[in-house]
């Protein structure tokens, strides 16, 4: 006699043959299954009803499937929450902790804001213009407002959260290049003629720039944990 796991109602659908683990245990924010929920039912041809069986486990904390019965009665039941829908091949699932990582990356954002941006190479010296640091600390804030929402598994939020980086991404990126690379410009110098500017990133821009790295790879691995 065959027989399968039989998730509850809101549990992710695990690969055919799986089986729990040793030392599995289910998710903590997984719905609670129904009372007297069968989690082995036959998967034979024409099979009856699945019958709850009484508590037992095995060394792994959950039931192997049952020699004679269909079904298994686990001792408690976990916690209500939100479950990711699509279990990895080795059965284990991922820890909800991709808002975290765009938390983190969010706050290196506007703390690198607050750091120096630039070494000025140019003949006046000088840095980034304290608008652009509001703008920059407040993009940071922004970033930080949307992996709290993703934490509450909004799905919204992680594309927010992906665009921003990305785009953040680029225009931290683009302005390391320009100064790098140097341009003109005929309003930096005091006897009317054109000067060539550049100017190297600093620890401000390149912690902005890695927040930015951060967000995008968090927030692809909570659309990809849904």
């Amino acid at each position: 006699m065959a027989f399968r796991f039989n998730p509850p109602p809101g549990w992710p659908v695990p690969h055919a043959g799986w089986t729990p683990p040793q030392g599995w245990q289910p998710d903590p924010g997984w719905p609670s299954p129904p009372a007297h929920w069968n989690f082995w039912v036959d998967d034979g041809p024409g099979s009856p009803p699945p019958q709850a069986l009484p508590p037992a486990t095995t060394a792994t904390g959950w039931p192997a499937p049952p020699a004679q019965s269909t079904g298994w009665l686990p001792p408690a039941a976990p916690p209500t929450g939100w479950i990711p829908s699509h279990p990895p091949a080795n059965g284990s699932y991922p820890a909800a902790s991709s808002w975290k990582w765009a938390a983190g990356g969010a706050a290196a954002v506007f703390l690198g804001s607050l750091l120096p941006f630039i070494s000025y190479s140019g003949y006046l010296g000088g840095d980034i213009v304290p608008g652009a640091r509001v703008a920059s600390a407040a993009f940071g804030l922004l970033l930080l407002g949307l992996a709290v929402g993703a934490r509450a598994r909004s799905q919204a939020c992680d594309v927010l959260l992906l665009l921003g980086g990305l785009l953040g991404a680029l225009g931290y990126g683009t302005f390391i290049l320009l100064g790098l690379a140097g341009f003109e410009d005929d309003d930096a110098s005091l006897f009317g003629t054109t000067t060539r500017i550049q100017f190297d990133p600093n620890v401000g821009i390149t912690s902005c720039l890695a927040g930015c790295a951060v967000v995008v790879v968090a927030a692809i691995q909570g659309l990809r944990a849904r």
